[in-house]
């Protein structure tokens, strides 16, 4: 059976999710008309292979980039919740984050909501999604409020907030105060609650993979995942990537410190809270990029 997805040829920035019950896997995508717009698709596979394109929004001011795209999940409620991102201002990487619901397989979006309140012309972007029960929605994100704030450093940092029935955000919180550019985010679902891994930011330009923890009704403070001890002054646009199964927590990542490329791995079989030394997983000059 051919697996060729309805995606046209000059499609990009695909992503996929998987479905609440595992059966079968949503693919989003990135394509552009004659007319020059960008539009984001969607379709389902499952038992009977690919189902028919729906369209989750065209016809808006969309900023497109290869490293920063649109995403989906699915939420507890079976629920479809996709995000994409929308020129804000005349500035070049002046953007912000739209958050839409579908609850009837992606054939009907709502109106979008915006998860960050701060109103202010900056990046806002590097979106992760997920489901945090029933209907509701969390969310973590890349936030450039700092550089747009008058007598402020530029600098990004992580944030998260949460979705209800009635779309409003809610809890935005910091997760981390400084932050790599514009390097992913990714998270997984412990069985202790959620965690969110990212590249940090040290005042000393230190660019390692950091963690923060669900406790309770907050959120630990951030810890790295392993100090590479990368000194890299810019962003190396590479971000790392998570998976959890109960207590167990794998986080692979790329990193050039000592002069030397590796993608490494690392596990914790305590929700994240501590790590065992990584693992090099790589054959030789990776470029990382790790899923």
């Amino acid at each position: 059976e051919s697996l060729a997805t309805p995606a046209p040829a000059g499609s990009r920035t695909p992503s996929l999710v998987v479905d609440g019950d595992g059966r079968g896997v949503w693919l989003s995508w990135q394509e552009t008309g004659a007319d020059s717009s960008v539009a984001v698709r969607l379709a389902h596979w499952g038992s009977d292979g690919w189902d028919s394109v729906r369209t989750i929004t065209t016809g808006r001011p969309l900023f497109v980039n290869w490293a920063d795209f649109p995403a989906g999940t699915v939420l507890g409620s079976g629920a479809l919740a996709a995000h994409w991102l929308e020129r804000e201002g005349g500035g070049k990487y002046s953007y912000g984050i739209r958050v839409a619901r579908s609850r009837d397989g992606g054939r009907q979006w709502e109106a979008p909501v915006t998860p960050h309140t701060d109103g202010l012309l900056a990046e806002h972007g590097f979106v992760t999604l997920w489901p945090a029960g029933g209907d509701t929605l969390g969310l973590a994100w890349l936030d450039g409020r700092k550089s747009a704030m008058a007598d402020s450093v530029r600098e990004m940092t992580v944030r998260t907030a949460r979705f209800a029935a009635d779309g409003a955000p809610r809890g935005e919180a910091v997760l981390d105060p400084r932050s790599c550019d514009c390097c992913q985010t990714a998270a997984a679902r412990t069985a202790r609650g959620m965690v969110v891994v990212y590249r940090d930011r040290s005042p000393a330009e230190i660019r390692d993979i950091a963690i923060v923890r669900q406790e309770g009704t907050g959120w630990s403070a951030p810890a790295l995942v392993h100090a590479d001890g990368w000194h890299y002054p810019g962003c190396p646009v590479n971000g790392p990537a998570v998976a959890a199964r109960g207590d167990t927590v794998v986080v692979a990542w790329f990193t050039g410190a000592r002069d030397t490329a590796r993608v490494l791995v690392a596990r914790s079989t305590d929700g994240g809270a501590t790590f065992a030394p990584p693992v090099r997983v790589d054959a030789g000059t990776p470029l990382g990029r790790a899923a």
